[in-house]
């Protein structure tokens, strides 16, 4: 009897950090989740590079290439976050390399994109891909990709800004479109 007690006492206690363990939110962007404050994000990330009204940003890297961190909040609850990248390349077909590489990260983590997007505004370079990046520096190219999950969509861009700088940028946006009430006269009750 006292064997019995042993093993249903054992399974108990793993079925309880099973649950416990299943029940852990898994992060919506990096280490934070959606809804987090500005301080709840800092004592996670830490000192801040440039904080400004609605956004904390730091520096950080991401497959070994620096990129800007961003945090952006809505009535003061985490909405939007990502990933702007500084590289600067001789040879701009670089920048689609990295946008692959870092396509290919997502993929695994997320699955394949839900959509994929090359946009062409000229399409001189189009069945040529040696002059791809050479499109790209014209503004003549864009690449895009979608994923989600449960509680995020998640956006990867490759393209010419206004100031004619090539970029690379993921997004990661909060799947919930009602903001925060704070104004809710029931919260406290």
């Amino acid at each position: 009897m006292k064997k019995y007690f042993i093993i249903i006492s054992a399974n108990l206690i793993l079925l309880f950090l099973s649950v416990g363990v299943l029940a852990e939110k898994q992060a919506d962007f990096r280490n934070t989740h959606w809804g987090m404050t500005k301080d709840e994000v800092t004592n996670i990330e830490g000192t801040t590079y440039v904080s400004q009204k609605d956004t904390l940003c730091y520096r950080g890297t991401v497959n070994n290439k620096e990129c800007a961190i961003l945090y952006t909040f809505y009535f003061g609850k985490l909405y939007l976050a990502g990933y702007l990248f500084f590289q600067t390349y001789n040879n701009p077909n670089d920048y689609i390399d990295d946008y692959n590489k870092l396509k290919g990260l997502l993929t695994q983590k997320y699955g394949n994109p839900i959509e994929e997007k090359v946009n062409w505004k000229n399409t001189r370079y189009k069945n040529d891909p040696e002059q791809y990046g050479k499109a790209l520096i014209k503004g003549d190219l864009e690449f895009k990709n979608y994923w989600e999950n449960e509680r995020t969509e998640i956006m990867m861009k490759l393209y010419r800004n206004n100031k004619k700088k090539i970029k690379i940028i993921i997004t990661y946006k909060s799947k919930n479109k009602n903001p925060p009430n704070n104004d809710d006269p029931l919260k406290d009750l």
